[in-house]
């Protein structure tokens, strides 16, 4: 908000610094602000590239109030020791504008992220205090003065030194708090309010329909800042045409992008087809199963823990997940197929867990099959964070160094008694039926290159060493991200033994070419051959997604991620 306050002296103060003490005509000053607005512009547009590329927001932040800063000292020694000088307040209100600039995005989507809780509260808090400060400082430059643009050049470096104070003392960016949405997110989302619609060289046409981005709070703080780097260019078209039109004109206003706008990090400048597959429910549960059965279930078997609260977490395909307490999850299966799973689970896991570089959800209860209830059921240890399909790492790069060592560590040769999927793990031969009835529904413009990625696949030469772990259905909804950081992998189900491409698969589901080779690097013994059938688990398991998703949006959108990834 101090730097609100700022902003604002610049804005009021400049005018008549330039006019009144420059003597500069107002049509001469519209070429002042344009350099103004043209600093914040690039600095919006170095924001956008960083944040793109996975700079964490609170790393720009510092930099950002430094240069605003360094620029409102420059213009306070400048006035001090030189006088008034046209070409020195001109130089240093542009170095303070892209200061601004840079600040503004990051401040507002670190605000936003902070409170994303109560996002619509967030919002009215942050744009109500810009509004506040905005109109304690406009006055004050005439208050002190017109004389000088000493005045405005103390307002701004006040702000700015009590912005860079509480950035040290309250903020603390170095302790990365509410860092919000994916970066490449955040980069797309800027260009496409900077440069407005299609039309505009080298920007992106994208339309209305934003559900997915816009429902999370640090999206709305990341659309209020960038606006205000796109507002300043609406403010500069404004001034240039009412020099020599006074009617002024009428500018035109960015489209909100939809999630089909988003293209995958990584993927060339074009947009690819939405992709026409169908979509089938999820299976329905065999037995009822709510929060009164884990009660009574648990009033049975593990009386103490009967008396903690109990809240449905997740109803997923194969099993109700429960929160219990502050330190539990109850996973209670909805079919036979999962209860099978949930056996799994039981017995490997505990032996798994201890030689894993990463939390899993090893059972540390085990509920037995009553006359109402017909299968085994656990209580697991909660693992704090989120699903990294709804928050991504932080850092890509060191996410997919973390996933590669944990792969590395899981895919071991395993026992003979390893649970066997007729799904998972087998060769690529298995999967062709599937594959080719799923590529049936593919938009038809990339049927052939999708068909040409799976033969190559199919032709790879198999796996021929001995079968190794699998997690089995690993993808970014059974990878927890806490504090910007992987945290855990969860739901280990479909644990089974056979070819580890199956499991590298998940490369193509959440990062970018560069990042798939941070995690083979760090993985260390995926051949040419295991990569190659790596994305054909990729195309197979995205059509899987897609085709079971019709009521699972979340589901589907790693579908439509992944086959994306796969196809460029």
């Amino acid at each position: 908000m101090r730097l609100v306050f700022s902003f604002s002296a610049v804005r009021s103060g400049s005018s008549f610094v330039f006019e009144n003490l420059h003597g500069v005509s107002s049509t001469a000053y519209s070429l002042v602000f344009a350099t103004n607005a043209a600093a914040m512009l690039a600095a919006g547009a170095c924001f956008a590239r960083l944040a793109g590329r996975g700079t964490r927001l609170n790393t720009l932040l510092s930099p950002g109030v430094g240069t605003a800063l360094l620029g409102a000292l420059a213009q306070v020694l400048l006035v001090t020791t030189v006088g008034e000088t046209l070409a020195g307040t001109w130089t240093t209100l542009f170095v303070t504008a892209g200061g601004i600039g840079l600040v503004f995005p990051s401040a507002m989507s670190i605000g936003q992220a902070v409170g994303r809780t109560a996002p619509g509260a967030a919002s009215a808090l942050l744009g109500g205090f810009q509004f506040l400060f905005g109109a304690l400082a406009a006055p004050l430059v005439g208050v002190f003065g017109e004389d000088s643009s000493r005045p405005m050049a103390l307002i701004m470096l006040g702000a700015l030194a009590a912005a860079g104070l509480a950035l040290a003392v309250l903020a603390r960016p170095w302790e990365g708090h509410g860092e919000p949405v994916p970066a490449v997110q955040r980069a797309r989302f800027l260009r496409t309010l900077v440069c407005g619609p299609a039309r505009t060289p080298g920007c992106v046409q994208v339309s209305r329909d934003t559900v997915g981005f816009l429902s999370d709070g640090s999206g709305l703080g990341f659309a209020g800042g960038a606006l205000l780097v796109g507002r300043t260019l609406a403010v500069l078209t404004a001034l240039t045409r009412a020099a020599h039109d006074p009617s002024g004109g009428s500018r035109d206003r960015p489209t909100w992008p939809s999630r089909d706008s988003f293209r995958p990090p990584g993927a060339p400048g074009r947009r690819r087809r939405v992709l026409a597959v169908t979509g089938h429910r999820m299976p329905a549960a065999e037995v009822p199963v709510s929060v009164d059965l884990v009660r009574r279930l648990l009033d049975e078997q593990h009386p103490d823990l009967a008396h903690l609260p109990i809240g449905v977490l997740a109803n997923g395909w194969d099993n109700l997940v429960c929160r219990l307490g502050q330190e539990f999850l109850v996973r209670l299966p909805r079919r036979a197929l999962a209860a099978e799973l949930v056996a799994h689970e039981q017995r490997w896991l505990p032996e798994l867990a201890g030689r894993l570089p990463l939390p899993v959800p090893a059972p540390v209860r085990v509920g037995q099959p009553t006359a109402e209830y017909p299968w085994a059921w656990s209580v697991v240890s909660f693992l704090p964070g989120l699903i990294a399909a709804r928050s991504e790492p932080d850092d890509p790069w060191s996410a997919a160094t973390t996933l590669g060592g944990f792969l590395d560590a899981l895919h071991v040769p395993a026992p003979s008694q390893a649970p066997v999927n007729s799904f998972r793990g087998i060769p690529l031969a298995g999967r062709a039926e599937g594959v080719l009835t799923g590529l049936a529904h593919v938009d038809q413009a990339d049927r052939a290159t999708a068909l040409q990625i799976w033969e190559t696949a199919a032709a790879a030469p198999a796996w021929d060493g001995p079968p190794v772990w699998l997690h089995g259905d690993l993808h970014p909804a059974n990878i927890l991200v806490d504090r910007g950081r992987i945290s855990a992998v969860i739901d280990f189900g479909d644990i089974t033994s056979g070819d580890p491409a199956a499991d590298l698969s998940m490369a193509w589901m959440l990062f970018t070419p560069e990042q798939r080779a941070a995690l083979r690097q760090a993985y260390g013994r995926a051949d040419d051959a295991t990569w190659e059938r790596a994305r054909g688990w990729a195309l197979a398991l995205s059509l899987v997604f897609l085709s079971h998703s019709a009521d699972n949006p979340l589901m589907r959108g790693i579908g439509e991620r992944a086959l994306r990834s796969v196809l460029e």
